[in-house]
Parts: structure tokens; C-alpha cells; sequence
């Protein structure tokens, strides 16, 4: 799934600015308050059957169908705003995840090239972890993680559209 990014930037602009709005994760801001539903369309590569039924379009962003909605609403809305969209005439939904860890609830390993971070060795979060989804930001990139119990529900409820793994390093772009 897919927003407009222009539609995007002239709802939020006159708001919260553009700059605070084309890096809204990062700035873990709310935009609740003068949020107005949006059109989401789909990117359908050829040769792929199924379309996306939940899909990450910017770090610490969801978007969703109304079968994605049903299944994640009771998960994801305490750690963010579930906004209301449209898809092709239907309920679809933007989550903007609000939950913005510190910088140092991971201990990184990295591999350095001189004095450059170079890539993510390694993240380990706390055990004592137990927030179904977050976004947390290191020396190299920005990403949102999610527990065990949110991958169940995503796999239970057969949504189409994420992948994820166990190794939190993956993440990051070598």
C-alpha cells in the first residue's frame, strides 16, 4: 500500500510544518488533531497474487487495509494513532506509531570502518521489553520493531504484506 506523499505534506504542512512532517517518526508527533482521511493505492508489481494487506510506507508508519485494522486495532493502539484512510472506496487505516524508545534501550554492537560506523552488528533490547511495537533510532538507521505477540496475530490472522525476523540486525541496511 501506498500514500501520496504531497497529499501528505499539504495536510500536515500548514499543522506541524513540512519538514516536521516528512520526518514524522522522528519528531514522534501526534497529528491526530488535524488529520482529515486520505486515499492509499496500491504499487502492484506484475507477476505477484496478492496485494498487501498491511505495509510499512516510512519508519514508525503503518498503513492498512480494513482486514489488517481488524485483526492489529486492539495491539497497536496503545503505542500510537490509528487514523482513518480510504482504499478504492473502502476503510483502510494510517497507524503513526508513537512510541519512540531512547536511544540507549538497545545495546548496538557496530562494525566500524575507521572512525564510521559502517553497520549493525547487533541490537539487543532489555528483556524486561514488553511493548508490542516501537520505534527506536541508533548511530545508523531508524526502525520499528515489534514483539512476538504481534507477529502471532499478524500470522493468525493471515495478513499479507511484512516480513519479519528474529534477527533485529537484519533490519538495518548494510
Amino acid at each position: 500500500m501506498t500514500l501520496d506523499v504531497d497529499d501528505f505534506l499539504d495536510l500536515l504542512d500548514p499543522h506541524i510544518g513540512e519538514a516536521a512532517a516528512m520526518q514524522l517518526s522522528k519528531k514522534n508527533v501526534s497529528i491526530k488533531a488535524c488529520w482529515e482521511p486520505l486515499d492509499l493505492g496500491y504499487y502492484h508489481n506484475e507477476g505477484t497474487v496478492s496485494l498487501a494487506d498491511i505495509s510499512i510506507w516510512r519508519s514508525g508508519v503503518l498503513l492498512m487495509n480494513q482486514k489488517a485494522f481488524r485483526a492489529l486495532e486492539g495491539i497497536l493502539a496503545p503505542f500510537g494513532e490509528i487514523l482513518p484512510c480510504e482504499l478504492y472506496g473502502n476503510p483502510a487505516y494510517f497507524f503513526n506509531c508513537l512510541n519512540l524508545k531512547p536511544s540507549d534501550a538497545a545495546q548496538i554492537k557496530y562494525r566500524m570502518h575507521k572512525d564510521i560506523f559502517a553497520d549493525v552488528e547487533s541490537i539487543v533490547f532489555s528483556d524486561d521489553e514488553s511493548d508490542d511495537i516501537f520505534k527506536h533510532e541508533n548511530e545508523i538507521s531508524f526502525e520499528m520493531f515489534c514483539s512476538k505477540q504481534l507477529v502471532d496475530v499478524v500470522e493468525q490472522a493471515d495478513l499479507k504484506g511484512l516480513a519479519f525476523t528474529e534477527n533485529l540486525a537484519a533490519s538495518v541496511p548494510a
